[in-house]
């Protein structure tokens, strides 16, 4: 072999190997809330779980780390208190059919917030008890498949700026959110959340029972 096949043959592996390293990159870059998907891709802050005589606090991100840990724990588990922003909604709904099970009670204290998947667990309390200043945050499940400016390049793609997409998926949020009917929520404030596009539906307590009666608690903590 020539120094001139061995250079080619050289410069062939090495574009291999960044096409390589472009789909690495690419799938490293794909963060995902709100999707189905059994791992906790994409998380944004870390998961806090703290046990004290029956009560679980549940904050920071809720995935599958927190449905394994109520799924471990749940026959010495009475009530949870929430305050969390959000994290897998797929998990969110398996923790809420278990705190249904067991008639685990659900609390949101004054002051905090409970967006997106937390709102799903909430929901699964037998009992649900929240402060009329406590904020409450719905929004549709989404796929966010984020592209970075440096990625692209690796794909001969020149960009000013990374790029974000969310890709909704109705059918899916039908499906998440019909549970909430079941679990006393009313279909008129379910219908009132967007389904297939950005948007939410959000207020403290007080501000969400303006209208009259929409089954999120059962007693107001204040």
């Amino acid at each position: 072999m020539t120094r001139a096949q061995v250079a080619r043959t050289f410069s062939d592996i090495c574009h291999v190997y960044l096409g390589l390293m472009a789909i690495s990159v690419f799938l490293l870059c794909l963060a995902v809330a709100g999707a189905t998907t059994r791992h906790d891709i994409g998380q944004f802050w870390p998961t806090e779980i703290n046990y004290d005589n029956g009560t679980v606090h549940l904050g920071g991100w809720l995935g599958w780390e927190t449905f394994k840990y109520i799924e471990r724990n749940q026959e010495h588990i009475h009530t949870v208190v929430l305050n969390s922003k959000g994290g897998k909604m797929d998990a969110g709904a398996k923790v809420a059919a278990i705190l249904r099970d067991r008639g685990i009670t659900t609390i949101v204290e004054s002051g905090s917030i409970c967006a997106s998947t937390c709102t799903i667990m909430f929901q699964g309390g037998s009992e649900r008890f929240a402060a009329k200043d406590a904020t409450f945050l719905y929004h549709a499940p989404f796929l966010q498949a984020t592209l970075t400016k440096f990625g692209l390049k690796w794909f001969g793609i020149t960009v000013e700026k990374s790029t974000t997409d969310k890709i909704f998926f109705p059918e899916i949020a039908k499906k998440f959110f019909h549970n909430f009917v079941g679990y006393g929520m009313t279909e008129e404030f379910v219908d009132s959340i967007p389904m297939d596009r950005e948007g939410e539906v959000t207020g403290t307590v007080a501000e969400l029972y303006e209208n009259g009666d929409i089954g999120l608690v059962t007693k107001f903590l204040n």
